[in-house]
């Protein structure tokens, strides 16, 4: 899948400032978005740098006695982190006052003091990403659009190359022979890992791996576990669901996948009735498609329970 993020930044003048200047004389370079790509779901920032290119400082109101500069960032595809302006970078609002259209998504900053002839702040934006591109552009990035009042622009495009994911599973059962009629403990952990280069996980349809049910067997999870056989797990970004008659299910709920895997390890019991014998197949599978993943020829793998006398 194909994700384009963009993000526009637009400076409006308001009015001449001097016979010089036809608008607000800002200028905003260095734009960036972190982390690059950004998937549906997760959370980034914004940034850019705002400087005044005049070499004279910038009053506050113009002949009309409003603000001389109002910026207008216009996000797309991404909207400011809890709709919380205080997160924005904070010097900004020595210059600036902030406001937020929940509606149209747009940060506007409105000059509050005459603006000094050096001034150069980084300005940092949170964001949350909340849309899907249909854009078929090969590249995930963003474009940042700096317009005067003529409507003559400037565009800097940041991108980088994105892989669907290839998702495999790796069960590995532990106690799996048991002897005699009893209720036999056993447990297993899965690794999930991404073999594809540069994969990027969707978190807009999260990673759900499925384990078949069997009447003789019970499956019990601990999301506080965070150590397996002197292994790291993270239990607590799976989320453990008993609700189906036929599959137990176990989806991931983190917005990325760090170093590109992730284990979960869940403890059973399997109940042996006299003079039974026999192997039993715990299969663990990953659902197609989910979380990205782009290859179903290796969503699924085994480990035996055996059952003797």
């Amino acid at each position: 899948m194909i994700i384009y993020h963009k993000l526009k930044v637009i400076v409006l003048g308001i009015v001449y400032l001097t016979p010089l200047w036809a608008t607000c004389p800002i200028s905003l370079t260095s734009p960036v978005v972190s982390p690059a790509p950004m998937t549906l779901g997760s959370e980034g920032t914004t940034s850019f740098v705002l400087s005044d290119i005049s070499d004279r400082p910038i009053p506050l109101d113009n002949e009309e006695g409003l603000p001389s500069c109002v910026l207008t960032v216009d996000l797309n595809a991404v909207e400011l982190k809890n709709h919380d302006l205080s997160l924005i970078s904070p010097d900004i609002s020595d210059y600036f006052t902030l406001s937020y259209d929940d509606v149209t998504h747009e940060v506007i900053f409105t000059q509050n003091i005459d603006i000094p002839a050096d001034l150069n702040i980084s300005v940092n934006i949170p964001v949350d990403v909340t849309e899907e591109s249909t854009s078929e552009n090969p590249l995930n990035g963003f474009e940042v659009t700096v317009a005067n009042e003529d409507m003559s622009a400037s565009e800097y495009t940041s991108t980088v190359e994105v892989s669907d994911p290839d998702y495999r599973p790796i069960l590995t059962v532990y106690g799996g022979v048991v002897y005699g009629q009893a209720t036999h403990q056993f447990s297993f952990d899965t690794l999930v890992r991404d073999l594809a280069v540069g994969g990027t996980y969707q978190p807009g349809e999260p990673l759900e791996i499925t384990i078949p049910k069997n009447k003789s067997i019970t499956l019990n999870y601990d999301v506080e576990l965070t150590t397996f056989k002197g292994l790291s797990v993270q239990n607590n970004l799976w989320d453990f669901d008993n609700s189906d008659p036929f599959d137990y299910s176990i989806t991931y709920n983190g917005s990325q996948m760090p170093n590109a895997q992730s284990r979960f390890a869940l403890t059973g019991s399997m109940t042996v009735e006299e003079g039974e014998v026999g192997k039993f197949i715990l299969e663990t599978t990953i659902k197609s498609t989910t979380g990205g993943d782009s290859n179903i020829d290796n969503n699924s793998d085994r480990d035996t329970l055996q059952k003797r006398l």
